[in-house]
């Protein structure tokens, strides 16, 4: 730890001397100006662990150190020394100062610490002159030309700490974008599957149901005992299906509650959202090109359930497009008075016709893939129907040219985007 941090500190004060060597000789010889006294307070501030004094203790050192080095090039020793050693008196004084003016106080502030580096700078100067001059050879036009020079440094640290504030701002507000996305991303794949499977729930019963009847008829009727047991074991069976999915859709409420709590979205946000993510995904398939045209907007209360349909239709547009010529999937979305009107347009293959009239069907797919031997589950498509039927009151059509391309043309309701739907996961 204590070797990390005089390490740190050899650093700072070596970054230092080798931005001193850049400088202008007035006043006096051997008298600097260097544009390293802007960095010293700056390297004092993003380093509040440490000590200004320690830091100014090592500079003091470091930094006459190789400018002597270096003078000596030009000037016998002693000449060298003396036009150095006046400087270890700048950074001592200047980390004095600093303690005393800034360091010692409870509440520090950007303004306080800037004016804190005026007096630093104006004040060890000073110490640095009248060790060169005296206080004989010291005159107003030295004093004024140091509290000058003070103030430009100082007034360079201040935009460097603005700017370095304002770039950390960026990198927080893209930083919260990004988790923003996935976060609803993962809501509306959460939300949908969710909604799947309280609808499938409702099939579930209805099997329970006719095998629990089927299992009194069979009572009625005498039946085999065999028979019987099964079809009792069955209507068990059907309902512990039940009970497990209620305590999936359960344990993902009581694991993510926050994301079953998102602010509402506009179009605006919702298709800079989805492009951005897209976008991300598109850079392993640099062949499709994606494209989302907006044309008016709307707030949307069931966002995640909107971006299901947006992002179901987007994925299989581009799937459906990868192995085309010049793939291309356009979505677009105009908010009228009254409606929301989407289409997703792509120029992949088309539908067969013999596929058409089954494509809202659960279950049915034409995605393939000859190296697993997996198939695609196919609810995309019927989710995104029962979303738009049954979330939003709207219609969904397909007009698709077999090999050309295909176009999902969507109509919704633009009264019931910007209401609240009831939603009750547990019934």
């Amino acid at each position: 730890m204590i070797r990390s941090k005089f390490y740190q500190l050899f650093i700072i004060s070596f970054t230092i001397a080798i931005l001193a060597c850049f400088n202008l000789s007035i006043f006096k010889e051997g008298f600097i100006v260097t544009i390293s006294i802007v960095f010293l307070p700056f390297f004092i501030y993003i380093n509040e662990n440490m000590k200004a004094q320690s830091i100014c203790a090592v500079t003091a050192v470091v930094s006459p150190f190789i400018r002597y080095m270096t003078l000596l090039f030009q000037h016998k020793p002693d000449v060298a020394l003396e036009m150095t050693l006046p400087e270890v008196s700048f950074y001592l004084t200047y980390g004095f100062i600093f303690h005393l003016c800034y360091e010692r106080k409870e509440h520090k502030t950007v303004s306080s610490f800037v004016v804190t580096t005026i007096i630093c700078d104006y004040g060890s100067n000073i110490v640095e002159m009248l060790f060169r001059v005296g206080i004989e050879g010291m005159n107003l036009n030295i004093l004024k030309g140091l509290l000058l020079i003070a103030l430009l440094r100082s007034g360079l640290l201040l935009f460097l700490i603005v700017s370095m504030k304002h770039y950390k701002s960026f990198l927080i507000n893209q930083e919260h974008e990004i988790r923003y996305r996935y976060l609803l991303n993962l809501t509306s794949t959460f939300k949908s599957e969710i909604y799947f499977m309280k609808k499938n729930m409702g099939h579930i019963e209805e099997v329970m149901k006719n095998s629990f009847q089927a299992y009194k008829m069979g009572e009625l009727q005498k039946v085999s005992s065999e028979l019987q047991e099964t079809l009792l074991n069955l209507t068990k069976e059907v309902h512990e299906i039940k009970k497990s999915y209620i305590m999936v859709i359960q344990g993902i409420k009581k694991t993510f509650p926050e994301l079953m709590e998102l602010s509402d979205l506009d179009l605006k946000t919702i298709t800079s959202l989805l492009t951005l993510n897209i976008e991300e995904q598109l850079k392993e398939k640099k062949k499709v090109m994606f494209k989302c045209i907006l044309s008016g907007n709307a707030l949307v209360k069931n966002h995640y359930y909107f971006m299901s349909i947006l992002s179901n239709l987007v994925q299989n547009a581009i799937e459906a497009s990868e192995s085309a010529l010049n793939p291309t999937v356009i979505l677009n979305i105009s908010a009228k008075e009254d409606f929301i009107l989407i289409t997703v347009k792509d120029t992949g293959g088309g539908v067969a016709p013999e596929h058409l009239k089954h494509i809202f069907s659960p279950g049915f797919s034409t995605k393939f893939d000859p190296e697993t031997g997996n198939i695609n589950r196919g609810i995309g498509l019927t989710l995104v129907k029962d979303l738009i039927d049954e979330k939003f009151g709207g219609t969904i059509s397909v007009d698709t040219e077999y090999k050309i391309g295909t176009i999902f043309s969507i109509k919704l309701p633009k009264k019931n985007l910007e209401e609240e739907s009831c939603e009750n996961f547990y019934c």
